[in-house]
């Protein structure tokens, strides 16, 4: 798995043709408002609402144009790719229709454990018609070990305790909330014996 952060751009689209083998890199939020980037003023809307970003460069929803002048952007993208449905363990929220917020759960099978990585850009000009840049990083990376050769002695087990595995994250103020342990698993122990 590679853990070095990334770069994506989105740009205005004005037609999408895409290949039936397209695979979903990341969801895309956005949100516009009156202004301009630099002088914003209050009425924020949603522009793009967990739209699916693919690997061709093309994103789900349809035609997508910018606002023009006197509104400005902002784009918020996540990986891997949640659903809106709540009644899933992970999911992801429009907030107040003003903020992407990831509801997330430690799946208890650690062959399901994903990095997730999210970005978000800048305020833009609605007027601006260059690629959007969306530097992602990590926000929770899974924890691998392998047990190598030992000199002396033998490793026999792996014990992990004590971690939390419920918790929310803000992709516009990006920091993790509400952190806690589900109902499901208290006192989380991840024990591996060898």
């Amino acid at each position: 798995d590679d853990n070095s952060d990334d770069t994506m751009l989105i740009q205005p689209q004005t037609k999408v043709e895409a290949a039936a083998d397209r695979k979903v890199l990341y969801g895309i939020y956005a949100y516009m408002g009156n202004g301009t980037a630099s002088e914003p003023t209050e009425g924020i809307e949603t522009f793009m609402d967990n739209l699916e970003f693919y690997d061709d460069g093309t994103y789900s929803g349809g035609n997508k144009y910018w606002p023009g002048k006197g509104h400005w952007l902002q784009f918020y993208a996540y990986s891997p790719y949640l659903t809106k449905d709540a009644t899933k363990a992970n999911y992801i929220e429009n907030r107040e229709g003003k903020s992407p917020v990831i509801h997330y759960t430690v799946p208890e099978d650690i062959t399901k454990h994903d990095d997730i990585l999210t970005g978000k850009s800048g305020k833009i000009d609605g007027s601006v018609t260059d690629p959007v840049a969306i530097e992602v990083s990590h926000i929770l990376s899974k924890i691998q070990v392998k047990v190598g050769s030992v000199a002396a002695g033998k490793i026999t087990s792996l014990k992990i305790s004590g971690v939390n595995d419920k918790a929310e994250f803000s992709l516009a103020d990006n920091e993790w909330m509400s952190i806690t342990s589900s109902d499901a698993i208290e006192n989380v122990v991840y024990e591996q014996m060898f």
